[in-house]
C-alpha cells in the first residue's frame, strides 16, 4: 500500500486507518491510500485467493497437479461470457446492471466449459488426466477464437474489451470489493467444509467411492464451487 508513484510513509497508512474509523476528513495522502490504493490491494487478495481455491480444487478432482482453471479452459469460458455481458449490457443500454449481469454470465460460461471438457476428456465414464488436459487446452484456445471473433464484429467496442480482457486491478474500488468478497469467502470456507472429501479424491474415484464418498455428485458440487471462485475473480 505504501509504494508507488507517490512514496507514502507507513505511519500515514496508519493516520488513514484512524481517520477513517474516527470520521475524521482525510488529507490527500490519507485519500490516495484509502480509496485507490487499499482497494487493489484487498482485491488482489480475493482474486489470487479465490484462483489459488479453484486450483487447488480442480487438481485434487482430477488427480493432476497441472490442472487449474487456465488449462482447463475455465478461464477462458468465463472471460467469454463476461465479454458476450460487455456487448449485450452495452447494445441494451445496462451499463448501470454490467456488476451484476457480468458474473452471472461469466459463472454460466465457466460451468458450461468445464462441463464440455469434462466430457471431451473423459473415456468410458472416467476421467482421464492427460486426454481432460489436452481437451482443456484446445477449448481455451476455441473460446479465446471466439472471444477475439466478437470484438471484431463489434469494433467499435474493440479497445474497452481488449482493456478488460487484458485484466488489472487499476479499477478496483470498495464497491467491487462487496461483491467479490462474499463469494470468495463463502467458496474458500465451502472448499475447507469439503477438505476430507478432496483428500479421499485424491486416491481415485473407486477407493474414494469404497471409502463412503459419493463421487458423482460430489464433483459435481466441487466443479461448480471452483467455476464460482473462478468466475468471481475473472468478472
Amino acid at each position: 500500500v505504501v509504494f508507488g508513484a507517490v512514496s507514502v510513509p507507513p505511519r500515514a497508512l496508519l493516520d488513514a486507518l484512524a481517520h477513517l474509523f474516527s470520521g475524521e476528513p482525510l488529507t490527500m495522502q490519507e485519500t490516495l491510500v484509502v480509496d485507490v490504493r487499499l482497494p487493489r490491494v484487498v482485491l488482489a487478495v480475493f482474486v489470487g485467493g479465490a484462483l489459488a481455491v479453484a486450483g487447488a480444487i480442480y487438481q485434487a478432482l482430477f488427480g493432476n497437479p497441472l490442472a487449474d482453471p487456465y488449462i482447463l479452459g475455465v478461464s477462458s469460458g468465463a472471460g467469454l461470457g463476461a465479454t458476450i455481458a460487455f456487448v449485450l449490457t452495452s447494445a441494451l443500454g445496462l451499463s448501470a446492471a454490467r456488476w451484476g449481469i457480468v458474473p452471472l454470465f461469466a459463472f454460466v460460461a465457466g460451468l458450461l466449459t468445464i462441463a464440455l471438457v469434462a466430457k471431451l476428456g473423459s473415456a468410458k465414464g472416467r476421467l482421464g488426466p492427460v486426454s481432460l488436459l489436452l481437451a482443456g487446452v484446445a477449448i481455451s484456445y476455441t473460446l479465446a477464437a471466439i472471444t477475439a471473433f466478437i470484438m471484431v464484429l463489434t469494433h467499435e467496442q474493440m479497445s474497452a474489451i481488449v482493456y478488460w480482457n487484458m485484466g488489472g486491478l487499476n479499477r478496483a474500488s470498495w464497491p467491487y470489493i462487496a461483491v467479490t468478497a462474499p463469494v470468495v469467502l463463502a467458496g474458500g470456507l465451502t472448499a475447507g467444509f469439503f477438505a476430507r472429501d478432496l483428500d479421499l479424491m485424491l486416491l481415485g474415484d473407486e477407493r474414494a467411492g469404497h471409502l463412503g464418498l459419493d463421487t458423482k455428485r460430489f464433483t459435481k458440487v466441487a466443479l461448480s464451487l471452483a467455476t464460482l471462485l473462478t468466475a468471481s475473480a475473472v468478472a
